[in-house]
């Protein structure tokens, strides 16, 4: 009988304990994530992020039929033309240009939900102007940026400098893939 009262005992402490330990929790006083990232605030680095590809969008200006789902503009293009506008540029009148075949039927259609979109998004009539084609002013071969870069490279290593970029002088790092530094 004792043996029994003394297990009872045990036991109703020991639940008792468990109880208290619920009720108070696990509590966390120290720091956490939120007091070195704040939830409400967009990082600098997105923020840049964002403005690039804003620029890049508004500098390429070009709608693709990839834009466009059976003639009207899809999230890709909604995306696209949300960028231009938040663009440095925005506030001036921007040339949209409308690539697809010369003999596209979808043409009409495709201008009409651009501009019908547009307006949604408050931009004056003044301010829209659709263009058929690819924007002749975004016209850039690779080859040009290419030579550039070999011959960047060139009068890097002819100077004495190691030819590959971030690099301080006497470093011990090897030149990455790809580089042209001391071979001809």
């Amino acid at each position: 009988m004792n043996t029994m009262r003394v297990n009872f005992s045990t036991m109703l402490s020991l639940a008792m304990l468990a109880a208290a330990a619920l009720l108070v929790g696990c509590q966390n006083s120290g720091p956490s994530s939120e007091d070195f990232f704040p939830t409400d605030e967009t990082a600098s680095a997105q923020r840049l992020f964002d403005q690039q590809a804003a620029n890049g969008a508004c500098e390429d200006a070009t709608l693709y039929p990839e834009h466009f789902t059976a003639g009207k503009l899809n999230s890709l293009g909604q995306d696209k033309l949300d960028r231009m506008m938040h663009s440095e540029d925005a506030c001036v009148p921007q040339t949209i240009f409308m690539a697809g075949p010369k003999d596209d039927k979808s043409m009409a259609s495709r201008k009409e939900s651009v501009t019908a979109f547009l307006k949604n998004r408050g931009v004056a009539d003044e301010q829209i102007r659709l263009q058929e084609g690819t924007n002749p002013g975004n016209t850039f071969m690779a080859r040009d940026g290419i030579t550039a870069l070999t011959k960047m490279e060139s009068a890097s290593a002819s100077e004495g400098g190691d030819a590959t970029m971030g690099s301080s002088a006497g470093s011990a790092a090897a030149p990455s893939a790809g580089s042209t530094s001391g071979t001809k």
